[in-house]
């Protein structure tokens, strides 16, 4: 019997090449794009509106905070602070908005320090986005309330 040695050709190697590319891609694709992502602690201020007096209260300093709606950590409390909650008036003599001062009503605004996965385009704690204007609910021991995110900083940088 003959002795038969398999030959390439040219579209052998093509898919070979293909393939290997596919896996090369595949591989860089799930296990490690290099997307910049590190850990670092960013403090936020959550906005509380329209409170009643005494609330602000409840929110201790250095109390654990969770985030209610995915039941996930956020922090803890840097800094709780409150004022006067106001609506924007029109003034029908002057033709002019102005601010009015809600009665029996507070702002809060409780600062949280967190660790967060931090690159250029996002910061995310746990699989959950941060951004300015992003309503978040917390809950703590002995509190528990929603706002917008009115402010963010990344520490460190």
């Amino acid at each position: 019997m003959e002795n038969k040695k398999p030959k390439f050709n040219f579209i052998d190697v093509l898919i070979i090449v293909f393939v290997l590319a596919v896996a090369a891609f595949g591989a860089w694709f799930f296990f490690g794009r290099g997307d910049g992502t590190e850990q670092r602690e960013v403090r936020f201020t959550v906005e509380i509106r329209e409170t009643l007096p005494g609330l602000h209260e409840d929110f201790t300093h250095g109390a654990n905070v969770l985030e209610s709606v995915f039941n996930f950590p956020l922090g803890y409390i840097e800094n709780v602070s409150h004022r006067p909650s106001t609506v924007p008036t029109f003034n029908h003599d002057t033709q002019t908005i102005s601010l009015a001062d809600i009665p029996n009503r507070y702002d809060i605004l409780v600062t949280i320090m967190a660790n967060a996965a931090v690159n250029e385009s996002r910061i995310m704690i746990e699989d959950s986005f941060l951004r300015v204007g992003q309503l978040i609910h917390l809950r703590g021991h002995g509190f528990a309330g929603y706002g917008f995110i009115i402010e963010i900083e990344v520490l460190g940088e």
